[in-house]
C-alpha cells in the first residue's frame, strides 16, 4: 500500500466519521448532494482590544464530490442557506476544498 492509498483511506475515515449531508447548488446549476465537514462557526478577531465576530462558516468538502466550486454558489447545510464567498484547496494534493460561506 502506497502513500496515496493511505491518504485516501484516512480521508475516507475522516469524512465517514465527521461529515454531514449538505446540498451544493452552483450558480444557475443543478443542486448536488455532498458531504461536508463544518469548521469553526465564526471567526473571532481582536481589533484594538475589541473582539469582533465575523459572520462566516467554513466547510471542508472532497474535490471528488465537488470538482469546481465558485464564489456565489449556494450551500444548504441543515436549515441554513449559505452563499460561498471563497474556495481554496486545503491540502497540497488538491483533494479537499475549504469553502468559506456567509448567510444567504
Amino acid at each position: 500500500m502506497g502513500i496515496s492509498d493511505l491518504l485516501a483511506l484516512s480521508e475516507d475515515t475522516v469524512f465517514g466519521q465527521l461529515a454531514d449531508a449538505a446540498i451544493y447548488t452552483p450558480a444557475g446549476g443543478t443542486p448536488t448532494a455532498v458531504r461536508v465537514i463544518p469548521l469553526a462557526p465564526a471567526e473571532v478577531l481582536d481589533f484594538s482590544g475589541t473582539r469582533l465576530t465575523a459572520d462566516a462558516d467554513s466547510f471542508e468538502v472532497r474535490a471528488s464530490e465537488l470538482p469546481g466550486p465558485a464564489a456565489g454558489d449556494g450551500l444548504l447545510y441543515g436549515q441554513r442557506s449559505l452563499v460561498v464567498k471563497q474556495c481554496t484547496y486545503k491540502d497540497g494534493r488538491r483533494r479537499i476544498w475549504m469553502l468559506e460561506t456567509r448567510p444567504a
